[in-house]
């Protein structure tokens, strides 16, 4: 019998990716630039980035993230982010940030030591994971020794969902209904997305930092 549940994060927990070559960031500062040249208030470009990251990592794409993203029917529906992503992002920018893309996805490795504390866990634990995860990066875990210790996966790629909001852990839980919830910890390297998902969902969370790697969680658990 399994004493208990163990829901993890992925990267920068179980996973690392070199953060050198970020699409993602260099997409959010050519956006963040260009809607303050055009005159934007504040609070509009905070919320247009914001809603940009939440598409960026839930919306089913490849690794030509600009060309799969003009295609969601939230830049069709909205002009003046539709012209600025083609103004932009042309098409050797478009393929100059593919290649960044598939560069961040062939450098993803498992951090060292997480597969045997996972595996360790796996016999006395039931384990689910929840990822913020843009479609692109979710091939490396799906090929990696993890993947066989977590029968209930969720990323935010498939749910349309990102981390804290309660959903993505109410779908893990779903893995282990039957399990007191005062059974279950969260695991994780962010405090707002692991931390304030696990609270309010009434579990546990063991926070996963540079004080803290992987190898000491057997050691707070058993």
């Amino acid at each position: 019998m399994k004493k208990g549940a163990i829901i993890f994060d992925l990267f920068d927990t179980l996973m690392h990716v070199d953060k050198r070559n970020d699409a993602y960031a260099e997409v959010k500062r050519s956006l963040e630039k260009r809607m303050r040249k055009d005159g934007l208030e504040q609070q509009e470009v905070k919320d247009a980035l914001m809603q940009f990251r939440k598409l960026f990592i839930t919306t089913p794409t490849s690794t030509d993230i600009v060309a799969d993203l003009l295609a969601c029917s939230y830049f069709q529906e909205r002009p003046y982010f539709e012209a600025l992503l083609q103004d932009l992002f042309n098409i050797p920018w478009q393929n100059e940030l593919k290649e960044m893309v598939e560069e961040q996805v062939c450098s993803v490795a498992t951090i060292e030591g997480a597969v045997r504390v996972v595996a360790d866990l796996s016999k006395s634990y039931h384990l689910a994971l929840v990822s913020n995860l843009a479609s692109p990066f979710k091939s490396p875990f799906l090929e990696s020794e993890l993947a066989e210790f977590f029968p209930t996966q969720v990323f935010s790629c498939d749910e349309g969902h990102l981390k804290p909001e309660r959903i993505m852990f109410e779908k893990a839980l779903l893995g282990f209904p039957n399990m007191d919830r005062n059974s279950i910890i969260v695991i994780g390297d962010k405090l707002r997305n692991d931390g304030e998902g696990a609270v309010a969902c009434g579990l546990h969370y063991f926070r996963v930092n540079e004080a803290s790697r992987i190898g000491d969680v057997t050691k707070f658990l058993f």
